[in-house]
């Protein structure tokens, strides 16, 4: 299965992945796909340093919000 994340990140690295509007700010703060791929990538280090190996589940238990995404 091909990551789309990484190749995202790689064909268009300064584009917008995750936007923000903090409570109807005049602009939103953004992730770029650059961004978002390393912070993926650290979350997998991280999970493999504790034992994860691939095909493993790892499950988010909480809110469906932004604020999980920079791990």
């Amino acid at each position: 299965m091909p990551d789309i994340l990484a190749m995202h990140a790689e064909s268009r690295a300064d584009t917008p992945a995750v936007l923000v509007d903090p409570a109807g700010g005049a602009l939103p703060s953004a992730t770029t796909f650059g961004q978002l791929n390393a912070l993926v990538n650290r979350a997998a280090h991280a999970f493999a340093a504790l034992g994860a190996q691939p095909g493993d589940r790892i499950v988010w238990w909480g809110y469906n919000s932004v604020d999980a995404v920079p791990l």
